[in-house]
């Protein structure tokens, strides 16, 4: 085989085999953060939330600290009278389906992470799935559900 055609080969392997690693670290994370177990409770089939986004934002979620997923500036968040909406930009989309969290299933408390000062947010259906959000964050948030009522 010549050196044109073996690279031509590797060039192609990597053009399949890229994505498909992509998109299975993507899912990988999805369950490991616990994004999936939301999911089941919570998902929604659009990213088009009929709210005032924030997006590129950052949030850690995990169920165990030292095994926290960082999705850093790379999630969406949506903001109505009655809920939150979490989506991942779409190149990280897979395996994180959209979600609409109601604010009453949601319970806020301050905590320290990693020597950081955050909120942390945790649902009433899945209570061992943390989610980590700076305080500006939260009261950005706080500000866009008081002005949507």
């Amino acid at each position: 085989m010549n050196e044109g055609a073996v690279i031509g080969l590797v060039f192609l392997g990597f053009i399949i085999a890229f994505p498909l690693l992509w998109g299975f670290i993507s899912f990988l994370i999805s369950h490991l953060s616990g994004w999936q177990k939301l999911a089941r409770y919570y998902a929604i089939g659009t990213t088009d939330f009929a709210s005032p986004q924030i997006s590129w934002q950052s949030l850690l979620m995990g169920r165990i600290v030292l095994f926290t997923a960082s999705y850093t500036s790379v999630v969406n968040i949506g903001v109505d009278k009655t809920n939150l909406y979490l989506s991942c930009v779409w190149l990280f989309r897979i395996g994180h389906t959209p979600l609409r969290i109601p604010f009453e299933e949601i319970e806020i408390t301050d905590t320290n992470f990693l020597f950081l000062s955050v909120k942390r947010l945790v649902t009433k259906q899945c209570p061992n799935i943390k989610i980590y959000m700076r305080p500006g964050l939260v009261r950005k948030i706080e500000k866009f559900a008081v002005a949507a009522t």
